[in-house]
């Protein structure tokens, strides 16, 4: 059947301009639908193409770069040219919109943009740009950085090799971590290492428990000294308070010794430190006599040593140097037995001869000794007035006899 064709016969040029506006609006709406099937946002925000929604922008990410896809129709406008009957101002414009999606990226700080006449080729090109990203073909994605600032890039990505973290994860997780440590002005790589330090030293001892401990016991020290600090600070008191000068020079001399062994804070010392420093002590009067480095002390000397750093750990827990409501660790360390000891006798004439080569002003204190049974403390401290020639006996006043071991102190008198 042959197609019709119908004829508008428009009576006048008001009826045309009337016919024509109602052909613009009807063109407007179609063009309006067209729209939408090609890819506008509606109303709630997502965009139809070939009849599936689909959400703009699209990101792809490449390593640390990212990669858009965007919906960009064309708009392309034409003009019909004017008839005989139209005046100039009342020429038509038409348009086509064509669909169309921008695939867009950075090369360093410049944006590049790419035009794509379908979906399909815009996310092809994504992803190849996405491959070319991830193989590191810096010059052919155009990354425009060279010299310096790309030796340092291809360096971070070589030392992040078999981390799992792209690069800008790690620097935002670097940037975070200065930032958190920032207010108390500690620095990320000593803090590192610090927890790895910390980590090795608790052997798998949940860091919590630490700090609940630390919470009930740790407070309560004072501040952190080290042994020699605390040894001179224990010998001052003693002799501010008038306790006995050979006692005094005793503990100094013994204390000194364990000072040196371990001049380091008082609380990092263990109970195992102090048992092999007490087995491994030598008579330091006997080496130079005999000329040997294994002369072993005395069971009685060794507890005398560990008396004296009983003593000393009491006197910092005492002072706040260590948590006061624990017992010390000198405190577990292991008395050994004491092998009783014979006496040397010296016969009348061997003591005369042993006089005979005292320099004079120690004979007066050796024959004291020998034949009266004065204490070595108690001798430093006897007066001539003391010595009662005219009764044959020594006077020992309580000032004298008080050594800090003994009952209350009584004046004894020993005669011949």
């Amino acid at each position: 059947m042959a197609r019709q064709r119908q004829v508008f016969i428009l009576p006048s040029y008001s009826a045309l301009l009337f016919s024509l506006r109602i052909l613009r609006g009807s063109l407007g709406e179609a063009i309006s639908n067209n729209h939408m099937t090609n890819g506008r946002l509606n109303k709630n925000g997502t965009t139809q193409t070939d009849h599936k929604a689909e959400q703009f922008p699209i990101e792809i990410r490449a390593g640390g770069s990212l990669i858009r896809i965007l919906y960009n129709p064309l708009v392309v406008k034409k003009h019909l040219e004017p008839s005989d009957k139209l005046s100039p101002e009342s020429q038509i414009e038409q348009t086509k919109t064509y669909p169309s999606f921008l695939v867009e990226y950075y090369e360093g700080s410049k944006v590049v943009r790419l035009r794509r006449n379908s979906l399909a080729k815009a996310r092809a090109t994504a992803n190849d740009i996405r491959t070319r990203i991830l193989n590191q073909d810096v010059e052919s994605i155009s990354l425009l950085i060279t010299g310096r600032e790309r030796r340092i890039y291809l360096a971070a990505q070589d030392r992040l090799q078999g981390f799992g973290k792209e690069l800008d994860e790690v620097a935002k997780e670097y940037a975070d971590a200065v930032r958190l440590l920032a207010p108390y002005k500690l620095d990320l790589p000593a803090m590192a290492q610090q927890a790895v330090e910390t980590a090795r030293r608790l052997n798998g001892l949940p860091v919590q428990t630490v700090i609940d401990f630390y919470q009930r016991h740790g407070r309560k020290v004072v501040v952190v000294k080290t042994l020699p600090e605390i040894v001179a600070e224990l010998v001052a008191a003693k002799k501010a308070d008038h306790k006995g000068a050979y006692h005094v020079r005793d503990l100094e001399i013994r204390l000194r010794r364990f000072a040196k062994a371990f001049p380091v804070p008082i609380i990092d010392v263990t109970s195992k430190q102090i048992d092999e420093w007490l087995r491994g002590l030598r008579s330091e009067a006997k080496q130079l006599k005999n000329n040997s480095e294994t002369t072993e002390i005395a069971g009685k000397t060794r507890n005398n040593y560990r008396n004296a750093v009983v003593q000393l750990f009491n006197f910092a827990r005492d002072n706040g140097y260590l948590p006061n409501d624990l017992a010390t660790v000198a405190k577990s360390t292991q008395r050994v037995k004491e092998e009783p000891s014979e006496n040397e006798i010296f016969t009348p004439k061997e003591m005369e001869e042993l006089l005979d080569f005292v320099p004079a002003h120690l004979i007066p204190s050796m024959v004291i000794k020998a034949f009266s049974g004065v204490r070595t403390e108690e001798i430093s401290k006897i007066e001539w007035e003391m010595i009662r020639f005219d009764q044959d006996c020594i006077v020992l006043p309580a000032k004298v006899v008080n050594d800090n071991y003994s009952l209350p102190p009584a004046t004894i008198i020993i005669c011949q």
